[in-house]
Formats: structure tokens, C-alpha cells, sequence
């Protein structure tokens, strides 16, 4: 094809599927979320998230709508599952809605046991290395000038 032509051809927008319409008391609950959304702790805010879920909005929808993203929700939902000790730890900020995620999902945090020091881990790198090509003058140990070899490789 020429290129006046490829200029002139523009994207075909895809045909997007019909929403169906929210139920009227999910639209409700969803606008008293937001609302009051600041307020609330995070296993509060869970709970409704779950009411609403229940009422039959997909956790997609309900993100988008909410302006959140799935994973945010995902994880408040995971929360819930948690005993109600660590629910109770949660709510007096204890622990944080992470590690009570975590508490859920029987996850430990994971730390090294021991560390090491730095310098058992790494080895000892000299500082100043002589360069490759002047390997030959130590070789043959001939008096260079200093100006070639530098001052530091003759002590």
C-alpha cells in the first residue's frame, strides 16, 4: 500500500458488552461505602464489601465502581477469614490488616534466621587493581618511568 493510504486508516473500536444494571439496593449500599469509606476500619469496610458481593455485583464491577483496584478488595476479603483473636488484635491496631492476611492464610513471616555480617558474606575485593596491559613491566622488572606506571605500583 502506499503510505497516503496507511495515514488514512483509523482503529475500529471494538463493540463493548452491555453492563447490566446494578440492583437498586447494591447501588445504595455502594454509595454509603464510599461515603463513609474514611471512616471505617479496614475489617469494616470488608464486611460491607462482602454485603455487597453478596447482593450479586461481581468484585470487578464493585472496584471499578468504587474507583479501587480487585486486588484491594481481594485482600480485605482475605482478612475476614482470620481467627477472631487476630480480628480483635487487628481492630485495636495490634497487628497490621498484613499480618493478619498473612495470619490467615497460615503464611509466616519470613525471616532469615541468622544474618551474617557483611563482611562474612563477601569477599575481600582489593581496592586498586593494576591494569592488564602494564602486567608485562613487573614481568621484566625494568625500570619504567613512573609517569607510565604511576607512583602506587612500586610500593
Amino acid at each position: 500500500m502506499p503510505p497516503s493510504t496507511l495515514s488514512n486508516l483509523q482503529p475500529v473500536p471494538l463493540p463493548k458488552k452491555a453492563e447490566q444494571p446494578l440492583p437498586a439496593d447494591a447501588v445504595s449500599a455502594i454509595a454509603d461505602l464510599r461515603e463513609k469509606w474514611q471512616l471505617l476500619h479496614d475489617l469494616d469496610r470488608a464486611a460491607a464489601v462482602r454485603n455487597i458481593i453478596q447482593l450479586g455485583v461481581p468484585r470487578r464491577r464493585l472496584a471499578r465502581e468504587m474507583g479501587f483496584s480487585e486486588g484491594l478488595f481481594r485482600h480485605l476479603l482475605k482478612a475476614l477469614k482470620a481467627s477472631p483473636a487476630d480480628q480483635e488484635l487487628a481492630r485495636r491496631n495490634v497487628i497490621s490488616t498484613n499480618e493478619l492476611v498473612r495470619r490467615a492464610e497460615g503464611r509466616p513471616l519470613v525471616r532469615p534466621v541468622k544474618r551474617l555480617p557483611v563482611k562474612a558474606v563477601l569477599p575481600a575485593v582489593p581496592l586498586l587493581k593494576p591494569p592488564p596491559r602494564l602486567y608485562w613491566l613487573r614481568a621484566r622488572r625494568t625500570s619504567a618511568p613512573k609517569s607510565i606506571v604511576g607512583g602506587w605500583w612500586n610500593r
